[in-house]
Parts: structure tokens; C-alpha cells; sequence
């Protein structure tokens, strides 16, 4: 893949096109797409990002990416692709240094640690509306810079102990928009940065207080249209920073339970009652 500078237009770096149907025992399969010089709009600068083709299509385990190593890369996006069903693997040999990656729209259904395998560098991770069910816990292990983390609109139904472990510096966390009805008590326990957290639009009936206990730094919880029906009054305790809690639409949170409980907090809630 030959990169080259901007000279005012975009310029898109020709990849070999590897069809599936040629590909002979022994070989990894391999996805194409593109490369531009592009704004990224989470990170407000220009840098080279690799676009999949609008056909491009993963249906089967362990893709490749067809494209030659380049450490000028940082971004991999693909939105609106109904033929992505896996992430790709390897990623890490031919873009080292990616920072930024989108997959959205698509029907992933699954991430493994061999998806972002050796991907030190990213710090955003968006895979918003797919049909991710299951995260392995050791997914996100070498993404010790990951800030921002987007898993909304997804089919989750849990969140397991270790799944967050080893993102200790993620800042954004977004999980609205699944059916998340189990949470692990210490699911967010090493996500110490945390500053914004949604759960809002899943199928939660309660929430522990201890769930967000170490997370001193968080600013916006968004828990609305949820089933809770128990909350512990000091949920939102130790945490100077925080700015607004949603609870709106859950069967519980009323007018009083919400003045009496949280009276100290009163402006920053919204809260009320089905």
C-alpha cells in the first residue's frame, strides 16, 4: 500500500482485492478497502485511516486484512456494512500504531483478544449498533490507553468482572441501548479515570451501591429507562465531581424516595416514576 502526502483532494491508496473464492487451503482470508487522509472527529486531527470497502465482508473466523504495513495509519473504519460478521484479526501487522477504531452498523456478534491483539496505541474503540452478545474477558487486555469505549445498541446481557480489567485509563464508557440485566459488583472497579458511564435504555432492576464505589472521578451516570426498583441511597456517594444522574423512567424512583434520598444531590438528579 503506497501512502502519500495531501495535496488538497483525497487520496485513496490502491489495495490488492483477495476474493474469498481463491483462496487455497492454508492461507488466511483476507478483507480490502482503502486509505485516506481524513479528519477523525473524535480526535480533531488529520491523519491516514483505512476505510473497508462498502463490499467488503467478513463472514468467516479469522480475516485478515489485505493491505501492506504502515505505521502511517491510525484509523480503521467500516459503518453500515450488514457483511462484516467478525472483526478482523492480526490488525496489529499491518497497522502497529492505529489509535482510532470504528466499526458501526455492521452485525459483529462477538470480540476476542485476537481482535485488537497487540493494539497498544487505541484509544477509541466504536462498535456501536451491531449484535455483540459476548466479550471474552481477556478482549480489551493490551488497550492500557483506550479512552473511549462505545458498545451501545449491541445485545449484551451482562457485564462480567474482568471484562473491563485491564482499559484503566478508559474515560468514556457506553453500554446504553442493550439488555444488560446483570452487572458484576466489580465490573468497574479498576476504571478508576471514569468520567462518563450510560447504562441508560437496558433491562436493569437494581443497582448496588458498591457498582461505581471506586470510580472517585465520574461526572455524568445516565441509568435511565431502565426496571430498577431498588436503589441504595448512597450510591453516588464520594464522588465531588459528579455532575448529573439520570434515572428518569424507572419503577421506582418517585418523587419523594428521589427528595427524601438524594436531597444533598437534588439538582443534579432527574429523576421519576413510570
Amino acid at each position: 500500500m503506497k501512502l502519500t502526502k495531501n495535496v488538497g483532494i483525497p487520496v485513496i491508496a490502491v489495495i490488492l482485492i483477495i476474493s474469498f473464492n481463491n483462496v487455497r487451503p492454508g492461507e488466511a482470508a483476507t478483507v480490502s478497502g482503502s486509505s485516506q487522509n481524513v479528519i477523525w472527529y473524535f480526535f480533531k486531527m488529520k491523519f491516514w485511516t483505512f476505510w473497508f470497502n462498502s463490499d467488503a465482508e467478513i463472514s468467516e473466523i479469522d480475516v485478515q486484512i489485505s493491505a501492506s504495513k504502515s505505521e502511517c495509519v491510525k484509523g480503521l473504519v467500516s459503518k453500515n456494512n450488514k457483511k462484516i460478521i467478525y472483526l478482523p484479526t492480526r490488525v496489529y501487522e499491518k497497522f502497529p500504531n492505529l489509535i482510532g477504531y470504528e466499526i458501526k452498523n455492521g452485525v459483529v456478534k462477538t470480540i476476542e483478544y485476537k481482535h485488537f491483539e497487540k493494539l497498544t496505541e487505541l484509544q477509541l474503540i466504536d462498535l456501536f449498533d451491531n449484535y455483540i452478545s459476548t466479550i471474552s474477558n481477556d478482549a480489551f487486555k493490551d488497550l492500557t490507553k483506550l479512552k473511549s469505549l462505545n458498545l451501545a445498541d449491541n445485545v449484551l446481557k451482562s457485564i462480567d468482572r474482568y471484562t473491563f480489567d485491564s482499559v484503566k485509563n478508559l474515560r468514556n464508557l457506553y453500554l446504553h441501548k442493550n439488555q444488560i440485566k446483570s452487572v458484576s459488583i466489580y465490573a468497574f472497579d479498576f476504571l478508576t479515570e471514569l468520567r462518563n458511564i450510560s447504562l441508560s435504555n437496558n433491562k436493569l432492576e437494581s443497582w448496588n451501591g458498591d457498582y461505581l464505589s471506586e470510580n472517585k472521578k465520574l461526572e455524568y451516570i445516565w441509568l435511565e429507562s431502565n426496571k430498577i426498583k431498588d436503589l441504595n441511597p448512597t450510591s453516588f456517594d464520594g464522588k465531588s465531581n459528579l455532575k448529573y444522574i439520570d434515572l428518569q423512567n424507572n419503577q421506582c424512583i418517585d418523587n419523594f424516595y428521589y427528595t427524601a434520598s438524594f436531597s444533598s444531590m437534588k439538582e443534579k438528579i432527574q429523576a421519576s416514576c413510570q
